[in-house]
This record gives C-alpha cells, structure tokens and sequence, in this order.
C-alpha cells in the first residue's frame, strides 16, 4: 500500500456506477428527508432540494413519489439547492465504483499514506477541472475522519462557479468498500449571503452506508 503506482492505481481509476433508483423515505417529521438507497446508502437531505433525473429537475418530494415504485435500476444521483433565479448554489452528487480498498486498509492509514492519497487525489482534481477548462483556486487538503462508524477518507478545494459569479467549495467524501465503494461530492458558493456550510455539514454528517 506504499507504493505511489499502486495507490494512484486504486485512488484515481475510479469505475462509476450510477445509484440505484429504488428508494425509500423518512421525514421524521422535520425539514429533512431521509433517503435510503438498497444499497444500504443513505443521508439527509432538506425538502425544498431538486433533483436532476432523466436531465429533468424535480422536487426531491417529486422524486420520491415517482421512483418508489419504479423497476429502473440505474441513475447518476445528483440533487440541487436552487436559488431565487433557479441557479444551483449547491449540489451533491453520489457515485458507485469497485476499488480494491477495504475500510480495514482506510483504518490502517499512516500520517504517510493520507499524504500520498492526498498527492494522488490533487492530482486527480487538477486534471479533471483543466479538461473541462475550470481550475483548482486553493486545494485544502485530505483528512480522515470517522462519520458513522464509518472511516471516510475527504478531500477538500475551491474551483471558480461555471455558471454564477463567485467559487464553489467542493469536498469529494470517498467511502472505501470494496465493491460497493461510494463517493459522496458536496459543495456550495461561497459567496452566498447566507453561509451555506452548516448546511452541508449537515447533509454530510448524516451519510451512512450499512453494507459496509
């Protein structure tokens, strides 16, 4: 697991499966609701959120109505807060990928190896936003925290926004799993009035995934 090849191999070949459709819900009677994928996947997130299914925006209730009885297997899940002018102000994407990383190999981590995962994840990011002609403004590091019983390895940078004034925080959340390995992408502007980031810590600290 030391060696940069190997580790860049397992972090940055990331196969992407899409979530699938067949979802349940808990509001327990709050502004949040409950999505709980088959896959054992879930985490909070609040009512008044769009999600982009079929390239179409729908309210998250809407979602919810529409996929519980649906047989559709498969979905690239991404879900928006809106501003007034219908502009996401932040987003959160979740994705399926196999990698040979075990939450046992994540607990095991030395200082060194979050370092290397963190070069490698860099490097990563700053490749992806140039091939889409965007950039990596500040990059603010890797850490490895504990989130559910769960050992999550995030990474954490601003890129400018491609669609309003301003910049976007983004934090790529990766749960190593083996097989059913997710990453959980949150992110928001910055420059909005109202401070968006107890929000998404929020959203975050509600991810759980029980098959793991």
């Amino acid at each position: 697991f030391r060696s940069r090849s190997r580790m860049k191999s397992a972090w940055s070949n990331v196969l992407l499966f899409v979530v699938g459709l067949c979802v349940t819900v808990a509001s327990h009677g709050s502004s949040y609701l409950n999505l709980q994928f088959p896959t054992g996947v879930s985490f909070d997130l609040p009512k008044n959120w769009v999600v982009l299914s079929r390239n179409k925006t729908i309210t998250l209730d809407a979602y919810i109505e529409a996929v519980l009885p649906s047989t559709v297997s498969e979905i690239k899940f991404q879900a928006n807060l809106k501003d007034d002018y219908g502009q996401p102000i932040a987003t959160v994407q979740v994705y399926y990928w196999n990698s040979q990383t075990s939450q046992s190999d994540v607990e095991r981590f030395t200082t060194f190896d979050v370092a290397e995962y963190n070069d490698a994840m860099r490097e990563q990011m700053y490749s992806q936003l140039q091939n889409i002609g965007s950039k990596v403004v500040s990059w603010n590091g890797t850490q490895r925290h504990t989130l559910g019983g769960l050992s999550i390895l995030t990474s954490e940078y601003i890129r400018p926004s491609l669609l309003i004034k301003g910049h976007f925080n983004v934090r790529v959340s990766r749960v190593y799993c083996g097989d059913n390995s997710i990453s959980f992408v949150s992110s928001y502007h910055v420059e909005q009035i109202l401070n968006l980031r107890p929000l998404m810590d929020r959203v975050l600290s509600s991810l759980k995934h029980s098959n793991c």
